[in-house]
């Protein structure tokens, strides 16, 4: 990594530490169940990561899941889960892809039609339809 890089790094580090709770960039973590790499975040950079990890979102947000450590041509699906309100377990929606050949990590994104309701949420990922992780994330 260059210096120019890890000072951007080391900048963007900063400024999410001094990020106040209810911040849009609330929680920028990496969940790691098993060997798959589940991130959440609204941007991404040209190789498809998540540049801006977060879990918190705007109801307009279309919300990116970056997964790593992905075995090869298996179908990865993502269900969007309402984990709260009026019907819990309720699937928001679904996105479903096959990272290429050679490749480790997929990225997929998904915007309700009419926008997501706030709440709390949860990204439950499958891989070759065994369970593979669940992420929680909220929408203000």
């Amino acid at each position: 990594m260059t210096a120019g890089a890890r000072l951007k790094v080391a900048g963007i580090v900063a400024l999410l530490a001094g990020c106040s709770r209810g911040s849009p960039l609330e929680s920028p973590e990496r969940h790691r169940d098993g060997r798959v790499e589940i991130m959440l975040g609204a941007v991404t950079d040209a190789d498809g990561n998540v540049s801006l990890p977060r879990t918190v979102f705007a109801p307009s947000d279309t919300i990116r899941i970056r997964l790593g450590g992905l075995p090869d041509a298996d179908t990865v699906v993502v269900r969007w889960v309402r984990a709260d309100g009026d019907d819990p377990g309720t699937v928001a929606d679904s996105t479903v892809g096959i990272p290429a050949a050679g490749q480790s990590a997929l990225t997929l994104s998904v915007t309700p039609g009419r926008g997501w309701d706030p709440g709390a949420y949860a990204a439950d990922v499958s891989v070759g339809g065994r369970p593979a992780g669940s992420v929680p994330f909220e929408v203000r």
